[in-house]
């Protein structure tokens, strides 16, 4: 089980530093200052996203089968964001998607867990999450509506900051990822 577990981890990884090169060199795509904040807020992304999963697999993934699965559809799907960041609009709209998908996930490993820590953890997941959907489908309308630069200049750096924001809270703040450790 431990070789297996070291293994994910592994794949995990290397598909994190693949998703990373692969956004490198999509640097050319960015053609406006509305773009390039939303590029630094997919790295962002993912960088938290890598994080995320690494402790799923490391601390709550022992023994479970579905949250493995249910990593590899949401690492799958995640795939297309370096592909999609220079189309402001459609990378609200997948990333809403997917962030209600992960949170379908949580409730779904949720239920099939009986660790108290791992359950305290997904609990402040859901919690600090679940308001993350909303707000990408929210900011799909304003960038499909409000076609302005201006706009989508405000748009992507309110994104930004909001980006580093939910970091610092989740990472440093109220230490999330710490929780399923105990």
């Amino acid at each position: 089980m431990k070789q297996n577990l070291d293994l994910e981890r592994k794949i995990v990884h290397a598909y994190f530093i693949l998703l990373l090169i692969i956004l490198f060199f999509r640097y050319s795509a960015i053609k406006t200052l509305p773009i390039f904040f939303i590029y630094l807020s997919t790295i962002i992304l993912i960088v938290h996203i890598w994080w995320g999963a690494y402790v799923s697999i490391k601390y709550v993934g022992e023994g479970s089968n579905l949250l493995l699965f249910w990593n590899a559809i949401m690492l799958i799907v995640l795939f297309g964001v370096p592909f999609i960041f220079e189309s402001i609009a459609e990378w609200s709209l997948f990333l809403g998607i997917f962030f209600a998908l992960a949170i379908v996930g949580y409730f779904i490993v949720y239920k099939n867990v009986a660790k108290r820590s791992i359950k305290n953890y997904i609990e402040k997941k859901i919690m600090y999450e679940i308001i993350v959907p909303p707000m990408f489908l929210l900011l799909y309308v304003f960038f499909k509506f409000f076609n302005y630069y201006t706009a989508h200049l405000v748009l992507s750096i309110i994104t930004f900051l909001a980006q580093i924001f939910f970091a610092i809270v989740l990472f440093r703040i109220k230490k999330v990822y710490k929780l399923v450790k105990s």
